[in-house]
């Protein structure tokens, strides 16, 4: 799992930017301490982080193809994410997100040959064919939570939910009372889930990421060269 997660990570990170940023992303992963940890332990977390990864890239891929194939393996990979740890379950956001650009991209006349009043129902479409085979892949490979649905909601749903707002009180979890939040969920990422070098790197990266961000959106409307 995580051989493959370092793959999809060189992957992801030479479709956003190129081929040495792909390989950076490789490495970095490959040496993310908690990820290290969780694999010597054959734990849940890098399965379910390997389709992941693996179902984002295929997002971006579909909004470059638009074609069935990668909505389909999109969704593949996030009900596959979902089975090995329910946690997951927000990546179902990634082909709907998807099939949004695809949507504003033929909106903005980037069609790429597709015409707006014919296709305008494609993106929707895309996006509903990833939902659906997420969710079929998700009863293939966990039949149960359907069979036994009062009990899997009141394990997972209802349970680690009441956990998750501290409405539960169980042992190993009262170390999280008094922490201050979002604060303490960075510095345990920095310390112990990422390690000090590559935990402050991401931290900053991701700062720095954000305020370019800012400045490129800023300038945009006055870049004669863009409205040329």
């Amino acid at each position: 799992a995580d051989t493959l997660t370092v793959f999809y990570l060189f992957l992801l990170g030479r479709r956003l930017y190129n081929r040495h940023a792909g390989l950076l992303a490789a490495l970095l992963g490959a040496f993310t301490v908690l990820q290290i940890q969780l694999a010597h332990f054959f734990a849940v977390d890098p399965i379910s982080t390997t389709f992941t990864v693996a179902a984002i890239y295929h997002a971006i891929r579909m909004v470059d193809t638009r074609s069935w194939r990668q909505a389909l393996v999109a969704g593949i990979m996030a009900g596959l994410a979902i089975a090995s740890k329910f946690s997951a379950l927000p990546i179902l956001a990634a082909p709907v997100v998807a099939g949004f650009f695809i949507w504003w991209q033929m909106k903005s006349g980037k069609n790429s040959g597709f015409s707006p009043k014919s296709d305008f129902s494609r993106p929707w479409l895309l996006a509903l064919a990833a939902l659906l085979s997420a969710f079929l892949i998700f009863a293939v490979t966990s039949p149960f939570v359907l069979l036994d649905w009062e009990n899997f909601y009141q394990a997972v749903v209802k349970e680690q939910g009441a956990m998750a707002r501290g409405i539960a009180d169980f042992p190993f979890t009262r170390q999280y009372r008094g922490t201050i939040p979002y604060l303490y969920f960075i510095e345990q990422q920095v310390r112990w889930g990422m390690g000090w070098f590559l935990g402050l790197l991401g931290w900053g990266a991701l700062v720095w990421a954000v305020i370019r961000s800012l400045i490129h959106l800023r300038r945009l409307p006055g870049d004669r060269q863009l409205q040329g």
